[in-house]
């Protein structure tokens, strides 16, 4: 893990979060498409 100090490392944090949480929204939607 690679510490990025200023505005970059938060820019990094949260595009991590966003891919984080749509690949969470995606598999709930295809594990409800499935049942």
């Amino acid at each position: 893990m690679i510490a990025i100090s200023g505005t970059s490392s938060v820019a990094t944090v949260m595009t991590a979060l966003q891919m984080t949480a749509f690949a969470i929204e995606r598999a709930a939607f295809l594990v409800s498409s499935a049942k």
